[in-house]
């Protein structure tokens, strides 16, 4: 190889922009934040209301994994509970010592858990009642055992 072409390609090495700034590695992560965020923003397109029996015969479920999602939501329920609990008491002692931003935190994590809790139980509910689309009030209703006036 000759003087020229190393100096060329030493040269070109050390003026090269895209290199320096990763410029195909930005563009890739671009494409994909961008992917996303079309993704988060999407509505899925639906063929209509469903009701709970065509959903466990569009899936094929039985009887038998119906009940293992239920055991496995409402476990999920009491775990989320317990450590919203746990974090609540934790709050607690973080107030009274003035530890604030401890307190925020944990504030937002026992809300994040009590929803995630919610949800658990929420998607048991529907199980449960074999009914899909439950409105908030008939999981008062279920749960609670309390018939609210309307």
């Amino acid at each position: 190889m000759s003087k020229s072409g190393i100096v060329k390609r030493s040269f070109k090495s050390l003026v090269d922009v895209r290199k320096w700034i990763a410029w195909d590695d930005m563009k890739t992560g671009g494409k994909s934040v961008v992917g996303m965020a079309k993704d988060l923003f999407a509505r899925p397109e639906s063929a209509g209301p469903e009701t709970f029996t065509e959903a466990t015969e569009r899936l094929q479920l039985t009887d038998k994994d119906l009940i293992q999602r239920m055991r496995t939501y409402l476990h999920l329920t009491i775990i989320y509970l317990l450590m919203a609990a746990a974090l609540s008491a934790y709050m607690i002692y973080a107030i009274v010592t003035s530890h604030w931003l401890t307190t925020f935190m944990c504030l937002i994590l026992a809300a994040l858990l009590t929803a995630y809790a919610f949800r658990s139980h929420f998607w048991y509910t529907q199980i449960k009642q074999k009914k899909l689309g439950c409105t908030i009030r008939e999981w008062f209703d279920f749960t609670f055992k309390i018939k609210v006036k309307k």
